[in-house]
């Protein structure tokens, strides 16, 4: 039901989810929806910008399991089958096509086989009560890349146990900050460089227009220089704790700034098991002339009880090639109790085409030690 005189402009507007009989209000989904208000009944809204919003309703079923194919939103229905939207008791999996994650979700269980499962919005947590499994050929991502003023993404996770397979992967390259962009206008024989900055705290600032590249994007590491400026993509974020997408690389003469990496973010109440790729690294410079600089590394931030596997974990900058420069390396952090990781981790910077005066800086890499829960008894 809808309370309200008018929806249009900054009035007040209350929406009452009103389920028929043998069903419930699941939460709320569509653009517009204010942060953290998913499960409010009533939701309570200013009419002050456009807003598509659905009611999400569910049956009184038993729990079962449930499988995605297709392309679309979550909330897809003819894409589930049994068909009926997943809920917190049911084991899911996404066995074809692209499932896109725009609202908190939550699940027993969830393995991602052969398909993809994209975040789309920043606070698009998923709850997995049980385990979660990437197996070959899955992979699990984000939208992007974005800029300040858009809805940015990333890839946030809470769940008992995860395993990420070898050939399966979690990865959010090039899904940060976007790098800068010019272009030539030929009616006005003119460059175009309003959007030429790469996006993001440590964003390249834009080359002079003229030949000699732009500098990179910085986040664990600065961003290199190019061969025409001594500035370049700065350092921001926490080394303990990483959550911050890297920034793009700045552009020049319609050489196009690489793409910051996204943030990843995991929290395993028991073990994590990397065999596969879990990955936020920057991009290259792109365009015919190579003069823009690369995208600093994304964030990588894991809190479990056991670390293991022989994969791999990486939050490189992308490279200047030609003139621009290297991108900043991004930022891993790892704590757990117990460590039997085997594999590698990476937060390198970017190369440059005139050498290693133009390389970014390498990022950073905590391996945090957390202690044992359990009850302390004192004798006195």
């Amino acid at each position: 039901s809808v309370f309200g005189t008018n929806l249009w402009y900054n009035e007040n507007v209350s929406l009452t989810p009103e389920p028929a009989a043998g069903c419930f209000f699941r939460q709320w989904s569509g653009t517009g929806l204010p942060e953290g208000q998913y499960l409010a009944s009533p939701l309570n809204l200013v009419m002050d910008r456009p807003r598509s919003l659905l009611a999400v309703f569910g049956t009184n079923s038993a729990s079962t399991t449930r499988t995605w194919s297709g392309n679309g939103s979550w909330f897809t229905l003819g894409n589930w089958n049994p068909s009926d939207f997943p809920y917190s008791g049911d084991d899911v999996i996404i066995g074809a096509g692209t499932c896109l994650v725009s609202e908190p979700v939550s699940v027993h269980s969830l393995t991602v086989s052969n398909a993809t499962l994209m975040f789309t919005n920043w606070n698009s947590t998923l709850t997995v009560g049980g385990h979660m499994a990437v197996r070959t050929g899955g992979v699990v991502t984000a939208g992007g890349p974005f800029i300040e003023t858009q809805p940015s993404n990333n890839i946030s996770i809470v769940c008992y146990s995860l395993a990420v397979d070898a050939g399966g992967a979690i990865q959010a390259n090039g899904k940060g900050y976007r790098g800068g962009y010019t272009w030539y206008d030929t009616s006005i024989a003119q460059w175009i460089t309003n959007d030429a900055a790469g996006h993001g705290p440590g964003g390249g600032p834009p080359g002079p227009q003229t030949y000699g590249g732009s500098p990179a994007g910085g986040h664990g590491g600065k961003g290199g220089r190019s061969w025409s400026t001594a500035a370049y993509g700065a350092i921001y974020g926490s080394s303990n704790a990483p959550v911050n997408p890297g920034s793009g690389g700045g552009s020049n003469l319609g050489g196009y700034g690489g793409h910051g990496g996204g943030a990843i973010w995991i929290e395993a109440n028991r073990h994590v098991t990397v065999n596969g790729i879990i990955s936020a690294s920057g991009t290259d410079n792109s365009g015919g002339n190579n003069r823009g600089g690369g995208g600093a590394g994304g964030s990588i931030y894991i809190r479990c009880s056991r670390f293991e596997g022989s994969g791999s974990l990486l939050a490189k900058g992308g490279s200047g090639l030609g003139e621009g420069g290297g991108g900043g390396g991004g930022r891993i952090a790892v704590w757990r109790i117990r460590d039997i990781f085997t594999g590698s981790a990476s937060v390198t910077n970017g190369l440059a085409g005139w050498g290693s005066d133009y390389y970014g800086e390498t990022g950073t890499i905590v391996w945090g030690q957390l202690r044992p829960g359990g009850t302390v008894f004192v004798a006195r």
